[in-house]
């Protein structure tokens, strides 16, 4: 039986579905936890270095802020117009545009849900990270530690990597591979 592996993969949807109050609600509470790992992470690191790490962290939000600015500025440009453009930044605008347009469907199938620990600002707090509604099929529900800093990380992707790859090891079992025969010869 096919899998459906869904890896630190959250239900936009299902989060733009809720009210006001809870959307802005949930994004505090994701700063204020951000700005204390990396306080702690600051404090540890000595006044100079710790210092730099804050600097560093800062103007990541700032860039975070510019560029979904630009997405919006994107975004808005698009509904005017079709948008032909070689640029690998409008290119990645279109694919978030294109992935927030996008509407799930209920999925039947055995699920794998990976999930980091740390919650993000309350929102996975939601069943099954927003897809709950969806999944009609066995769920298997894995969580693994990532403070905060998602599954694709170090040292985090180590164990996401064990998992799917025991996933598609048991999938394999099921396989019947022919051996590959070198095409008939052509006179």
């Amino acid at each position: 039986m096919d899998s459906l592996i869904l890896i630190d993969c959250f239900n936009d949807a299902w989060f733009a579905g809720q009210s006001w109050a809870v959307r802005i609600g949930a994004r505090a509470a994701l700063a204020t936890r951000r700005a204390g790992l990396h306080c702690g992470e600051a404090v540890g690191l000595g006044p100079r270095a710790g210092a730099r790490h804050l600097r560093r962290r800062l103007e990541v939000v700032i860039e975070n802020r510019r560029e979904r600015r630009a997405q919006r500025d994107f975004e808005r440009t698009a509904q005017q117009r079709t948008l032909q453009t070689a640029d690998p930044a409008a290119a990645g605008r279109a694919n978030r545009a294109a992935a927030r347009a996008w509407a799930p469907r209920p999925y039947d199938g055995r699920v794998i849900l990976m999930a980091g620990a740390e919650a993000r600002a309350g929102v996975y707090a939601a069943p099954l990270m927003g897809w709950a509604a969806l999944l009609r099929g066995e769920v298997e529900s894995e969580t693994m530690p990532d403070r905060l800093r998602g599954l694709l990380c170090e040292p985090t992707i180590r164990g996401v990597a064990q998992r799917v790859s025991t996933e598609v090891a048991r999938i394999g079992e099921g396989l019947r591979i022919e051996p590959e025969r070198d095409p008939p010869a052509v006179a």
